[in-house]
């Protein structure tokens, strides 16, 4: 992660859960939540950032089994 100074942040920890998975129309919809600590080596600067998700993904059927 960039932020507007220039300084790069590394995904250091972090956690998602998801609390659902539904089946809706041609797709699925997928709820959670999500916690992430990312580190800045250049000022040795940590952030958490937190936060909650409901995404609906399209489902693409295939025969091919590595899809």
């Amino acid at each position: 992660m960039t932020i507007s100074s220039g300084e790069f942040y590394e995904l250091v920890k972090g956690t998602n859960n998801i609390k659902s998975i539904k089946d809706v129309g041609d797709g699925v919809q997928v709820e959670g939540t999500f916690t992430g600590t990312y580190e800045c080596k250049s000022n040795n600067r940590q952030c958490e950032i937190k936060g909650k998700y409901r995404m609906t993904l399209n489902v693409v059927s295939s025969n091919n089994p590595l899809d």
